[in-house]
């Protein structure tokens, strides 16, 4: 919005900046016809410079509830609002413990093959697991969006599980290379010890 409350299509700020004006062009090329076309303007107080809202509340006709303004379409003010969807803490709490299980499952063996490598403990594992999965989910869901498929399909699913599996075998693998390494460390400390 201008100094006068009319629109604006480029913040003077920006105006300058080569990628604001593309995106602004771009988002214009939709917005302005429907600027055109007699489309409905509202103004949130919140996403306007003071000196714009104060010129806007010198119009109390065009204020339609406290921090909403309309400059063009419906002087009408809401009658009803709408509650928001609230979840009970419960549910959530749920789905939250839910989801951080699921990517220390998916994490796991990537969080096993790091530590076993470095000779740390089991819980080291788990506390970097969930990153490590949350690494394989969007990877693997870049890489079945690219190939076309929806990543929350059957494919995307598929190819998640079979990169967590990847991982558990890399840390069993890991771990196999790790024993042998000790026991062969271990028999030159007691060849070095007998000489």
């Amino acid at each position: 919005m201008g100094e006068r409350g009319s629109v604006q299509t480029v913040a003077p700020e920006n105006a300058g900046d080569p990628a604001f004006v593309h995106a602004m062009r771009q988002s214009w090329s939709t917005g302005g016809a429907a600027l055109r076309e007699d489309a409905i303007i509202l103004v949130a107080q919140t996403y306007v410079p003071p000196e714009a809202w104060d010129q806007l509340a010198g119009r109390p006709s065009q204020i339609v509830m406290p921090g909403l303004a309309v400059l063009r379409g419906p002087l009408e003010s809401p009658t009803e609002l709408v509650a928001t969807g609230g979840l009970p803490k419960g549910h959530a709490l749920w789905q939250v413990l839910g989801c951080i299980l699921a990517l220390v499952l998916l994490g796991g063996g990537f969080g096993g093959a790091v530590v076993l490598e470095r000779r740390g403990s089991v819980l080291d594992a788990i506390a970097i697991a969930p990153s490590l999965g949350a690494a394989v989910v969007v990877l693997v869901g870049v890489v079945v969006a690219l190939l076309g498929w929806d990543p929350a399909g059957v494919g995307g699913l598929f190819l998640v599980g079979l990169a967590a599996a990847g991982g558990y075998l890399l840390a069993w693998r890991r771990r196999g290379a790790g024993d042998r390494q000790r026991a062969a460390a271990s028999s030159r400390e007691l060849v070095d010890y007998d000489g």
